[in-house]
């Protein structure tokens, strides 16, 4: 792969309501050599880690490479995977990235590279029959996924030390395997215990949606139903642990079905009895709807004031990504975001006796996130305050995820970066609900004066400290260079300090 290499000074300019963005460092790598299918992975300080394939004579190699915070190569090493196996699942944290290759009959491959120590290891295993697994985790030296062997629901865990396999098999009373979800789970970084978040359907048709925790050696301390106790269908939900025996619940609920949420819920539980439980209708926030323009909010206010004439309540149906509760001064602070699945329209000719026939299918085309929402909630669970504020990242994930990074949090405020339609965003709120600080800088542009874009295809995403990272392909026109191809299609990651 071909370095060329330009590191690219400038300020755009700021206003009273906007600040300083500098792109401090630029590289760009040429699309060819074979090498593809180029992943970056942000690793806080320790800086990022570049991944890339090229396939040789039937010879699978993964490169990679890491660069320092000045985006400077600081080391690359390759790893041979076999040709069978595909990038299946990842995850990383602010020293490791852990990469699952997986081979259709379930032979994989774990490539951990360690950003602290520079090394590269790999570990190989296979998966029992009909297993297939999603949704990678690490803690403590251990890759968790959520899986499935036959009908099974299982919690499938493989030791990164040993390559020992621990398959635990999820279960609700009175609900039948095939009948049972393990909607995801969640660890919990302190304790190292692991939560499973399963739903299912009873013989007599009824919902249950149950926090079953696990200790960090995989053995089950408690479970929580919920569902109990109330009408509600959860559609979702996220737990943190306020002492040995307390846990505090927060997630989103339906009136009618259990796929799409109406509104949010927050509960505290010792044990598996809850001392309360809350439930707010979207409607019912005073700033949910702020992020669509005024028109649309007073034609839903308008909706909302006939149907409640009418003995009848509105019901607004949204998705929401949440992040796990924060403990401020006089309560706790919920963050979620608002996303909705998006879908294209294919179109697929077959033949038959050679002639052709044209079908149109529908193809699931990734999440949408729009807006998002910080709560505040006393000790008995009472709504203080909400406040809402439109996010919309470039990229649309095939998988539910949180685009919004906390920077910093204490009792008394939380720090929040993001970015949204091309622009990068801090906000920072005390726990009474105060904006104190707003910033905000202009759209960011992806190449020199010179540069004429022809096409582009970029992602942009918080990094460390005042630190943001773009990333992504772009064709380029240069007419003014005498270094650089008058044309050229590229691979190219910028650092940008956002002050």
């Amino acid at each position: 792969m071909k370095l060329l290499l330009s590191i690219v000074f400038y300020i755009l300019l700021a206003s009273c309501s906007f600040t300083q963005v500098e792109q401090s460092n630029r590289i760009e790598f040429e699309l060819k050599d074979n090498f593809n299918n180029e992943k970056i992975t942000p690793l806080g300080k320790h800086g990022a880690l570049l991944k890339a394939k090229k396939t040789t004579d039937g010879i699978k190699t993964w490169k990679y490479t890491l660069y320092n915070n000045k985006l400077e190569e600081l080391t690359s090493q390759n790893v041979v995977i076999d040709k069978k196996k595909v990038f299946d699942e990842s995850f990383s944290n602010n020293s490791k990235d852990y990469t699952f290759y997986k081979s259709s009959k379930g032979a994989y491959t774990i490539v951990i590279f360690d950003a602290e120590t520079n090394k590269l290891r790999s570990l190989d295993g296979t998966l029992p029959k009909k297993c297939w697994v999603k949704d990678m985790a690490v803690a403590d030296n251990k890759a968790y996924f959520s899986a499935q062997i036959k009908k099974q629901p299982f919690l499938f865990v493989i030791d990164l030390k040993t390559g020992i396999q621990k398959p635990i098999p999820v279960y609700l009373k009175e609900v039948k395997d095939k009948k049972t979800k393990l909607q995801e789970f969640q660890i919990l970084e302190e304790s190292e215990e692991v939560i499973l978040y399963v739903k299912g359907y009873t013989k007599t048709n009824e919902y249950q949606f149950q926090a079953i925790i696990l200790d960090n050696k995989g053995l089950k301390k408690q479970s929580i139903n919920l569902s109990k106790g109330h009408e509600k269908g959860i559609v979702a939900a996220s737990m943190s642990k306020k002492n040995e025996n307390t846990y505090l619940a927060s997630g989103t609920y339906s009136e009618k079905n259990q796929r799409v949420s109406n509104g949010i819920f927050f509960a505290s539980y010792s044990g598996n009895k809850s001392s309360f439980l809350k439930f707010y209708p979207y409607t019912d926030l005073s700033n949910f709807l702020t992020y669509l323009p005024e028109k649309k909010q007073a034609k839903i206010d308008r909706k909302k004031a006939r149907k409640k004439k009418k003995g009848k309540e509105l019901l607004l149906n949204y998705y929401l990504a949440q992040h796990e509760i924060i403990e401020v001064d006089g309560g706790y602070v919920l963050i979620g975001e608002a996303y909705y699945p998006t879908y294209r329209t294919e179109s697929r000719t077959t033949y038959v006796n050679g002639q052709a026939t044209t079908t149109y299918v529908t193809v699931f085309d990734g999440y949408q996130y729009t807006h998002a929402l910080v709560a505040k909630f006393d000790f008995e669970g009472k709504l203080l305050w909400d406040k809402t504020f439109e996010m919309w990242p470039a990229t649309k994930p095939y998988y539910v995820k949180c685009f919004i990074s906390i920077k910093e949090y204490d009792s008394r405020k939380i720090t929040m970066a993001f970015t949204s339609r091309s622009k990068i965003y801090s906000k920072e709120i005390n726990a009474e609900g105060v904006t104190t600080n707003s910033k905000s800088s202009e759209k960011i542009q992806l190449n020199k004066e010179s540069d004429k874009i022809k096409w582009s295809n970029a992602n942009l995403k918080f990094w460390y400290d005042d630190a943001f990272i773009m990333y992504g392909s772009q064709k380029i026109k240069d007419k003014e260079s005498k270094k650089m191809k008058k044309k050229r299609m590229v691979y190219f990651i910028s650092k940008f300090i956002f002050e």
